[in-house]
């Protein structure tokens, strides 16, 4: 192929001095001459041929044509006019070579016509006549120069193919030339197309050749000239228009590996800094920190640039005509139904289609919703919420839906299915397609950096034990194969790390979020306005509690609606929290979190909720400035939330006791932690400090339900804590100690082996005592606000119990097996934490019934314990001398309590076990049979059961409190044996 150069230096084969006279005789003739002669040199001029024997050395003769001529004008000179122009261009380009092509010497000719008109002066004689002559020139040039593409074998091509592609690469080189490229001659031989009917044989080749260079390229260096080329043939409708019948737009063998390679648009929209090559173009796994924040600009303003016109074609190709916007979205849906596992756990290379493809046409759909997702809502009616009773343009038969099962949400949608034709509309096409797409498209991305850095960090595992090995096989056949090892391994970790610089910069983006996320606001709004009975939201507020069951249209949607409002606030407080911190309307998203968190049973998966807790969390934290969190000023403004934000919290603490999941009984604890936050933050309002008191005294159930679990967590946490850190102790003094198993011969533990523990037992304490602590912190809060309501039979024995055995486990004999180099490590300060507990017993301390709990407690109570910790806290002016005599006088009851109960205990002698509770071997004082296993138990201790295990305790059969029957004659028995016993008491 001749390298093609500029229309303005594209010429034929003509001599300098017939150019010169050329571009000379451009001007007006003289007006001595006739105007069939002006006809014939414009003619000449333009084309570049004669039919004068006299010129034929400077122009390039066309016998055939004076032949033709003076056959039918034997008594006229023969001249060059309109009459044939067309036999005369036709000649020129079948009979004689055009270099380098036809498609070439046609544009020169266009070039030299358009210019000739220009120069004409309307004052000339012949004007219009004069005018016609260079416009009918000039559009037989188009006329032909599309004959080039859709007939390239017309003008004699040796090579049909190669002459299409040269063409091309001249419009792409113009295209992209600093010089002006005459886009008026394509727009004449679109024009020339599109009145024979023959746009599609046209289009076709230059959109195949287009695309398939895109496919071959690497990296993002040379796609502009094409991506502008494609750009400047969708200005015209109707190319827009025909592109979709284009075979491979969206042809039936596309899969989710092949589809962003084959397809017509595929190659444009993959265009990413997220493939390897590109990303490589702007990060370097070696550069420095500094070096990052202008690579990371660079690459977002590149992807920024190209995702604006990707947005610009695929604007032009909907708007062109109502067949091409239904082919787009159908293009669009098959993407993502091909490409639902990129959400899968493990995803298998080349299974799925690229996350630069998918990124791509998420922030396009994204666009093309912004002119319906204004803050407002005013345009929220738009949204058609049958969507999926009135088309299957998106697949959902096999997702997971919001609170159904796949048979019932299979038969809602076989019973409610649209018979009547009835299609969505077309803002309802592209919202639902976006959530899709923000799910399975920028969705997958997130997880594929949350996923890829954990590569990273496996790489770098290997490759730090890789190289320690260098010396153990020095010298040896294997150190050859270990450096080929270690280069591979570093070459996939410089790469992987290449990535993560390319997916943080792009993810990371606070323009890019403020799009998406005013997306996921309007998503979060229209789920609150389909969830809520009235489905009026917002512009009428929806009230909590709602009482009703879930509407089956709610119920029956794609759980992954939920989801991505979930997820993507999740990501942007974890990791872009400056987003939120700057979004000046962030009231859906606390809203929706309340509203789903408040109607906990219209969402079956309790990891959404707890999601919806986490992004509350990062919300209520302190921003590194001092300020509050982002959250918090609505936590203390907005009325939904300050009436139903607070039993929200305490329902969910309730509620994520189960999971489900393999790990629900360790992942509760972190969940917890989050609520536990906020209540703190809540904690500074008057309002929500209200709340509580009024939950415990009018939701009693509820609360001692909650209060319970609180407890529960409590004593676990600090279980565990405490037993950590005495590990972490023996392994800093006696680690042989902490290994021996009392077999003989018994091989002292390496410092490898001592190590791997100690990191072991270090991370666990850490994790049990940040939990730990949040837990008594919020008890503390708690107690100090409703003290009575911590004193219910259910709770208080377990309270205080809890409370002193932690006592003693601090400031008791063994307590110096607590002592750890670097307390502070694991955020153990055993001052504080006894502090902290000292402040629990302080808020109860004028309580007869926790006085009396505590003094029950036999396991753990004991003057001692609090003397001492009494003397450790005035000693390190931990409390106030009013507070350490209240705290005395509490101990001196207690212990008075625990003398007269000791009295008591001795009078009743021996108690027979059938009168001894079967779990707590106490006396039972207000026995009950269980319904199912028919054992008696006392009232208070399957109360005190059943706040954390609904079941049976002997046969696991499910039990409710209202189902046990009073074991009268049991009770009466009991009264009596104490009767007699303290009778018999008294006579001795």
């Amino acid at each position: 192929m001749t390298d093609p150069i500029d229309s303005s230096s594209i010429t034929t084969a003509t001599t300098a001095s017939s150019l010169k006279r050329s571009s000379e005789s451009l001007k007006t003739p003289p007006t001595s001459m006739t105007i069939e002669d002006w006809e014939n040199n414009a003619l000449e001029r333009v084309l570049a041929v004669t039919i004068n024997n006299d010129k034929k050395d400077v122009l390039l003769y066309l016998e055939n044509v004076r032949t033709d001529i003076q056959e039918s004008h034997t008594d006229l000179l023969p001249r060059l006019s309109l009459d044939y122009l067309d036999n005369a261009l036709f000649t020129r380009l079948s009979e004689h070579p055009c270099d380098p092509n036809p498609f070439t010497y046609l544009l020169n000719c266009w070039n030299r016509a358009t210019e000739a008109k220009r120069l004409l002066r309307k004052s000339e004689s012949n004007y219009e006549h004069k005018f016609k002559v260079y416009s009918d020139s000039s559009l037989l040039c188009s006329r032909y120069a599309m004959l080039c593409i859709t007939m390239p074998g017309l003008f004699g091509s040796q090579n049909e193919t190669e002459d299409v592609v040269n063409i091309v690469e001249l419009m792409v080189f113009q295209v992209d030339s600093s010089r002006h490229f005459p886009w008026k001659f394509v727009q004449e031989i679109i024009q020339k197309a599109i009145d024979d009917e023959s746009l599609l044989s046209l289009v076709e080749p230059i959109m195949k050749h287009i695309s398939t260079k895109m496919k071959s390229m690497k990296g993002m260096s040379n796609y502009r000239p094409y991506l502008v080329l494609l750009e400047k043939l969708v200005e015209d409708k109707q190319v827009a228009a025909i592109l979709p019948k284009i075979d491979s737009f969206n042809a039936d063998n596309l899969n989710a590996i092949n589809i962003e390679f084959d397809s017509l648009l595929g190659p444009f929209l993959r265009i990413s800094p997220l493939n390897y090559d590109s990303a490589a173009v702007f990060f370097d796994a070696g550069s420095t920190d500094r070096n990052q924040p202008h690579n990371a600009s660079a690459c977002v303003l590149e992807l920024r640039t190209l995702q604006n016109q990707l947005f610009y074609i695929v604007n032009k190709i909907i708007r062109a005509s109502p067949e091409s916007r239904v082919a787009l979205l159908n293009y669009f849906s098959k993407a993502i139904n091909i490409n639902t596992k990129r959400r899968a756990t493990q995803i298998f290379p080349g299974s799925v289609s690229g996350d630069g493809f998918m990124t791509n046409v998420t922030l396009i759909l994204i666009k093309l919703a912004e002119p319906f997702i204004d803050p407002s809502c005013t345009k929220i009616t738009k949204v058609d919420p049958d969507y999926f009773c009135k088309t299957d343009l998106i697949n959902i038969d096999e997702e997971t839906k919001i609170s159904s099962d796949l048979a019932e949400s299979k038969k809602y949608y076989q019973e409610n299915t649209s018979t009547e034709g009835e299609t969505p509309n077309f803002i309802s096409d592209v919202f639902f397609l976006t959530v899709a797409y923000m799910h399975y498209g920028l969705g997958g991305t997130i997880q594929s950096l949350t996923r890829l850095k954990k590569t990273v960090e496996e790489l770098k595992s290997n490759l730090d034990r890789l190289e320690a090995e260098i010396p153990k096989w020095a010298h040896t056949n294997q150190a050859s194969r270990l450096t080929q090892m270690i280069e591979r391994v570093r070459n996939q970790l410089s790469q992987s790390r290449v990535l993560v610089m390319a997916l943080e910069a792009i993810l990371y983006d606070s323009k890019m979020n403020e799009s998406v996320l005013s997306f996921v606001m309007f998503l979060s709004t229209w789920l609150i306005r389909i969830a809520e009975p009235n489905h009026q939201h917002p512009q009428t507020l929806v009230k909590l509690p709602i009482t009703v069951p879930s509407p089956a249209g709610f119920k029956n949607l794609p759980e992954y609606m939920i989801d991505v409002c979930a997820d993507y606030w999740k990501m942007l407080s974890k990791q872009c929290p400056q987003v939120l911190v700057s979004y000046h309307h962030l009231t859906p998203m606390l809203q929706f979190s309340v509203v789903f968190l408040r109607t906990a049973e219209y969402i079956n998966n309790p990891y959404l909720k707890s999601k919806l807790t986490e992004v509350l969390f990062y919300g209520s934290l302190e921003l590194g400035n001092g300020a509050s969190g982002y959250l918090v000023d609505l936590f203390n403004s907005d009325p939904l939330t300050l009436k139903h934000l607070f039993h929200a919290m305490m329902n969910f603490y309730i509620e994520i006791e189960r999971t489900g999941g393999s790990n629900q009984f360790y992942d509760k604890f972190n969940y917890r932690y989050f609520a536990s936050q906020i209540f703190k933050c809540l904690w500074n309002s008057p309002t929500y400090r209200k709340q509580l008191e009024r939950e415990s005294k009018e939701n009693i159930e509820f609360f001692v339900k909650f209060v319970a679990l609180m407890l529960n967590d409590a004593t676990f946490l600090l279980d565990e804590s405490l037993a950590k850190l005495v590990e972490i102790h023996n392994l800093q003094t006696d680690p042989v100690a902490v290994f021996n198993d009392n077999t003989e011969n018994q091989e002292p533990p390496s410092a490898e082996n001592i190590q791997t523990r100690l990191r072991s037992a270090e991370q666990q304490a850490s994790s049990w005592l940040q939990l730990g602590n949040q837990t008594v912190k919020l008890l503390e809060l708690f107690t100090s606000a409703v003290p009575r309501a911590f004193v219910t039979p259910e709770i208080v024995d377990r309270l205080a119990g809890m409370l002193n055995y932690n006592l003693e486990a601090l400031v008791g004999p063994k307590c110096r097996d607590l002592k750890v180099e670097n307390p502070e490590k694991y955020g153990f300060d055993p001052k504080a934490l006894l502090s902290l507990i000292c402040d629990v017993y302080l808020n109860l301390s004028t309580l007869e019934e926790f006085v009396q709990a505590t003094a029950r407690d036999g396991r753990s109570f004991r003057l001692s314990t609090f003397e001492r910790a009494i003397e450790i806290l005035n000693k390190f002016k931990f409390k106030s001398d009013r507070a350490l005599n209240q705290l005395a006088t509490f101990a001196q009851s207690a212990e008075s309590m625990r003398l007269q109960n000791l009295e008591q205990d001795l009078e009743l002698g021996d108690i027979p076990d059938e009168f001894l509770d079967p779990l707590m071997y106490t006396l039972m004082e207000n026995p009950v049979i269980l319904p199912s296993s028919k054992v008696s138990i006392d009232m208070s201790t399957i109360k005190q059961h059943l706040l954390s295990d609904e079941k049976d305790p002997f046969n696991r059969a499910p039990l409710n409190i209202e189902d046990v029957v009073p074991d009268v004659e049991l009770k009466e028995r009991i009264r009596q044996f104490k009767l007699e016993r303290r009778a018999a008491s008294m006579q001795n």
